[in-house]
């Protein structure tokens, strides 16, 4: 959804074709035999992105980037000031581009094999932090991983999930929870700031022990957390 003026915009692709739904219009029909599944719109600037690699002029819907097909992606979101493009690229890579798309920015790949034959999974859901610093995406598995932008690196282990296809991620306005919604399974919230985490766990396992904090965190130096 967009906002013409005062008036909200409804875009979805049906058939190959984008459409303005909110006033039940094809947009263009360029995408005709397309195989682009997904679209994402510019939180600031007038652009829609397909998973296929073509970008839109809104509202008039011309095209200002053509298909290309090794562009083509598997879930794909703008961050909240719309300076980063995060495109899941169908083996597993997570590749960032500058918000208008015109320069590579990164490549985040875990390179972790969750296919039954060894190879990675696609990544099917994305979501950024409110302050574009953080990056979740969820995979076919059901595994949901944090990344860290500004050193394109992973934050702890995947989020614990009910194991089916991730079919939607979402940050909550205030940046502290993440929302996981699964191909066959209810809405799941996820912690994410610290305190929460803190507190949530404690409410689930209770504080470590002496012995066991020394066996499982034996380079620092004891205190209770709960």
């Amino acid at each position: 959804m967009t906002t013409a003026g005062s008036t909200p915009v409804v875009y979805g692709l049906v058939s190959g074709s984008v459409w303005d739904l909110t006033h039940t219009k094809p947009l263009t029909r360029f995408t005709q035999g397309s195989p682009a599944t997904r679209l994402a719109i510019h939180p600031r600037l007038p652009l829609m992105t397909l998973n296929d690699g073509t970008m839109l002029e809104l509202p008039r819907g011309r095209v200002v980037r053509e298909r290309t097909e090794r562009d083509f992606g598997s879930a794909m979101t703008y961050s909240r000031s719309g300076d980063l493009l995060a495109v899941a690229d169908g083996s597993g890579r997570i590749l960032l581009y500058d918000g208008e798309r015109r320069r590579p920015r990164g490549v985040l790949s875990e390179g972790t094999s969750d296919g039954p034959d060894g190879s990675p999974l696609p990544v099917t859901a994305l979501a950024f932090s409110q302050d574009g610093r953080t990056l979740a995406a969820g995979n076919r598995s059901g595994r949901v991983q944090l990344w860290d932008i500004p050193s394109r690196t992973v934050i702890g282990a995947p989020l614990p999930t009910a194991g089916d296809r991730v079919r939607a991620l979402a940050v909550s306005p205030d940046g502290r929870s993440l929302y996981a919604q699964g191909a066959h399974t209810p809405l799941r919230t996820h912690a994410l700031d610290p305190e929460r985490l803190v507190t949530d766990l404690c409410t689930r396992f209770g504080p470590l022990a002496p012995d066991e904090w020394r066996t499982y965190i034996p380079d620092v130096p004891y205190r209770s957390i709960c």
